[in-house]
């Protein structure tokens, strides 16, 4: 059973008396204000009014006047990927393809995409020369992830361009072929380049 609350200037709701954080862009002057709460289990579930999509999530509290908040919710993310983005494109030299291929990895990977970002940063900066032909691979045999365009960089690092056809797989392939490319998370992948996942 949903019920209805108003999203407040400072970006919060309320609930059971306490304050609920909720996006930045949750609070608009314009639109409606309002979204649906939930509970699950232990949790505070926040939907958007009209999508129904879930935009924020809180343990429930026993106690009365407390602040309960999400640390990112205190943040402009579309803002933030949207700067990402643009860093993204300004490393490779065709824009409409890296346009294309950093919009479908955001895409494929909305609550991952500053990971993805960071993985494909990374990648970038250890084979640089490899990016474009990396970049073109991964567009022409549909592999949307910063993962697929680091194992595609490191074969070409280590092979010719025409035998990249008999030896690389994506990560999430079940075919067969020359090279054995391991699956890890994104959690493991972010560990690796110190950073963190922000949900």
């Amino acid at each position: 059973m949903s019920i209805t609350a108003t999203v407040n200037k400072d970006n919060t709701i309320r609930f059971r008396g306490n304050r609920c954080s909720v996006p930045l862009v949750a609070y608009t002057t314009v639109a409606s204000n309002q979204v649906y709460l939930q509970e699950d289990g232990q949790e505070l579930v926040i939907l958007h009014k009209i999508t129904g999509d879930e935009i924020a999530r809180h343990t429930l509290s026993l106690e009365k006047g407390k602040l309960i908040k999400n640390r990112n919710h205190g943040r402009d993310r579309e803002k933030t990927l949207r700067k990402y983005r643009t860093a993204m494109i300004d490393l490779f030299e065709q824009e409409e393809s890296t346009i294309l291929f950093i919009d479908k990895i955001m895409e494929k990977y909305k609550r991952y995409a500053r990971d993805q970002f960071m993985i494909l940063e990374k990648s970038i900066q250890t084979y640089p020369k490899e990016r474009e032909a990396a970049l073109a691979h991964c567009i022409k045999n549909g592999l949307w992830s910063a993962n697929d365009f680091r194992d595609v960089a490191a074969y070409l690092n280590q092979n010719s361009l025409g035998d990249i056809a008999k030896g690389i797989e994506s990560s999430s392939s079940t075919a067969s072929s020359g090279i054995q490319v391991s699956t890890r998370s994104i959690g493991e992948y972010v560990k690796i380049l110190g950073g963190g996942i922000n949900e």
